[in-house]
């Protein structure tokens, strides 16, 4: 295999990991404020 081949290989699959970590944070920032809202919003029904 080829330095080039190799290469495109390795891009590939940093590419593939990037969309991944991009999905990972996207969907835990989607839990974790709507998680955070929850709490807030059951914190602030003890104190009214």
């Amino acid at each position: 295999m080829a330095d080039n081949e190799k290469l495109d290989l390795i891009l590939s699959e940093l590419k593939e990991v990037k969309q991944k970590v991009t999905g990972i944070e996207v969907h835990l920032e989607n839990v974790t404020d709507k998680n955070i809202q929850t709490v807030a919003e059951g914190h602030l029904d003890g104190i009214a």
